[in-house]
């Protein structure tokens, strides 16, 4: 034997109780009986593979208070090999981690002739099980795997019987999914899932095998501030399914973990998912058994739960909005990531990286140009620097219906210089790739400090137009940022709440113990505050608020995973829609 098992499948007459059934009393074998109890104390439940009466096994089991600790009964006259198969995927498991346990050797050849990588085993071996080391199993004195088999067992049952499809009885399930962002004391779990599922593991990225080695790696990944994840605790009213599926997704575009448990299988609780996720990159590895890429169908049978575990409780986020807009660099794109799972509509405008060219759409300037135009000659002159015409667009001055959220932030524009077309008189900003102080002249700099990939290229072109047809500005100054933010907040929709993100203005050094200082990004946020009194409906919200400790600071701008989570609650508390 080699996988752990997960399911024992016993034979009865002369295996689990000595004697045949249908020729007169059997005697109940007391270690087999307690070997069955230890195992579902051990998260490893049991099933029936007999030829019998069905009736007289049921009154057997339950004269002795055991007809409890076994699901997928199969008992009846029928061969045992097509049986075994059809139970094993009625419980979504795979063969290789499934026992059959048969007196007799030509049913167990039968069972491994029909499932091939089926662990068979004779009678002799049950007085080693529970010192086999495939059977240590995981301490479960609440049986709860038990109650989870069983519970699967009659929703399959009901599936089955529904007089009007799977998809009308799964609408009568109650499937309500919480979403577990802090994730600290989760990590076992986790390493479980990325590890040891394989039906629903889309990815099949694994963590290290030594356990301390993976949770070390999962605990690194899960600080990136380019990391979104979240572990899915399943309920219907069927039962508790549990911790049963985790994402991880990079940059809110590609998923590199995406895996569940196969007792949540025919729940579509991946599809949804998928779908709340924002259809991101999913490379899928190895067979699977669902296909949510290529699903569809509108999955209203599922909803994300409020209040379903202590984190929940005063979760805020399951419908709070009918729509979020956000507009703004990383610090925005991962904060939208949670407003997505909760809101029907999630629009995003963020900063673009081109070939080695920052393009800082999230600058007030360009906002301001969206709302009162950019002619097409200007287009064109600020393509040749890196530009595009998409970039003097938005959508977030679009009329929307419902309750709304926009959320802005301009922490670009104290970070980086802006320049003036002489000709034509815009302003936009421009990043030099590879420097690190964007305040900076650019047009200082020569094509011998570009990248060596970037000197021949389209890069050291808008070096040379950016030195012959702009001058210098600098940082946008006060006057000029408040006349933005004013016309930018004129232009949107009056319904909606508006948050404007205050940026972060400290940041300590570990090695050296000093905290230092932003005067720039006080002064933005100063600005921001002088503002927002002036529109209804629009405040401003420190992500300092959401900061727990200096270490979740990685730098000016970016931040543990966690504190972007954080600022999702605290400005939903800010901002609850009215009832």
């Amino acid at each position: 034997m080699s996988e752990p098992v997960r399911l024992v499948i016993w034979d009865l007459d002369d295996t689990f109780w000595a004697g045949t059934l249908a020729e007169g009393p059997v005697t109940q074998i007391a270690e087999r009986q307690e070997t069955v109890r230890t195992l579902a104390r051990r998260g490893i439940p049991s099933a029936i593979c007999s030829r019998n009466d069905a009736s007289q096994v049921k009154g057997e089991l339950e004269a002795h208070g055991l007809w409890d600790y076994f699901v997928f009964p199969s008992i009846n006259w029928d061969p045992k090999g097509p049986r075994i198969c059809a139970l094993i995927e009625t419980a979504q498991l795979r063969p290789a981690t499934v026992l059959f346990i048969d007196d007799n050797p030509s049913n167990l050849e039968e069972a491994r002739h029909f499932c091939p990588e089926l662990q068979v085993a004779g009678v002799d071996f049950i007085s080693q099980m529970l010192e086999s080391p495939q059977f240590a199993g995981k301490e479960d004195p609440a049986l709860t795997r038990l109650r989870q088999y069983q519970a699967l067992e009659q929703r399959q049952t009901d599936a089955q019987n529904a007089p009007d499809g799977v998809e009308s009885f799964l609408r009568q399930c109650d499937i309500r999914v919480t979403i577990r962002y802090d994730l600290a004391g989760c990590l076992d779990r986790i390493v479980e899932l990325v590890n040891r599922t394989n039906q629903l593991n889309f990815t099949k990225r694994r963590l290290p095998d030594n356990a301390e080695e993976a949770r070390r790696e999962l605990a690194t990944l899960l600080q990136s501030h380019d990391i979104q994840a979240g572990l899915l605790h399943v309920v219907d009213r069927y039962g508790d399914h549990g911790d049963t599926g985790f994402y991880m997704l990079r940059n809110g575009s590609e998923l590199l973990h995406f895996c569940f448990s196969c007792r949540i299988l025919g729940m579509g609780v991946e599809s949804w998912l998928y779908q709340r996720l924002g259809r991101p990159r999913l490379a899928v590895s190895g067979a699977v058994l669902s296909d949510p890429v290529r699903d569809k169908r509108e999955i209203d049978w599922i909803r994300l739960a409020d209040g379903t575990s202590a984190e929940q409780a005063s979760e805020p986020g399951s419908r709070l909005f009918d729509w979020v807009a956000a507009r703004g660099g990383c610090d925005l794109q991962a904060l939208s990531h949670y407003f997505r799972l909760g809101s029907p509509q999630v629009l995003g405008e963020f900063n673009v990286g081109r070939n080695g060219f920052d393009a800082r759409v999230d600058h007030s300037v360009f906002l301001r140009y969206a709302i009162e135009g950019f002619a097409p000659e200007a287009v064109e002159e600020a393509s040749r620097i890196g530009y595009r015409a998409e970039d003097f667009r938005t959508l977030l001055t679009s009329p929307r219906e419902g309750a709304g959220l926009i959320i802005l932030s301009f922490w670009a524009d104290v970070s980086y210089s802006l320049y003036r077309h002489r000709r034509l008189g815009f302003t936009v900003p421009f990043a030099l790739s590879g420097r690190a102080n964007h305040r900076e002249d650019a047009r200082s700099a020569t094509v011998e400090e570009l990248p060596v990939e970037l000197r021949r290229g389209w890069m050291a072109q808008a070096l040379g137009t950016l030195q012959t047809d702009y001058d210098y500005v600098g940082p946008i100054g006060e006057a000029h940022f408040k006349e933005n933010l004013g016309i930018i907040l004129r232009a949107l929709p009056p319904s909606a709440q508006v948050v404007l993100l205050a940026s972060n203005a400290r940041l300590s050094d570990s090695r050296s113990g000093v905290t230092h200082t932003s005067t720039d990004n006080l002064k933005l946020n100063q600005w921001l505050t002088d503002v927002a009194p002036l529109h209804p409906k629009t405040q401003v919200v420190d992500i300092r608020d959401a900061i727990a400790s200096e270490a979740e600071v990685l730098d000016w701008s970016h931040f543990d995973r966690l504190v972007y989570y954080r600022l999702y609650q605290l400005i939903c508390r800010h901002c609850r829609a009215p009832s």
